[in-house]
């Protein structure tokens, strides 16, 4: 079985450009609690980014 997580980064309203260090610090710290990335979901119209995780749930 798994457990899913969604989990929405907000760009820039006005330029859509968004704090890479910043992200890659969240994507690195949900790596540690062994997320593993599924999906990804944006456009350059957009001013989000939402990825969704997976993870075995320990029984």
């Amino acid at each position: 079985m798994w457990e899913y997580k969604t989990v929405i980064f907000k760009t820039s309203y006005w330029t859509g450009k968004m704090n890479t260090d910043e992200l890659d610090a969240a994507l690195n710290e949900l790596g540690r609690q062994n997320w593993e990335l599924t999906n990804s979901d944006g456009t350059s119209l957009s001013n989000y980014l939402m990825y969704t995780f997976k993870r075995p749930i320990d029984r």
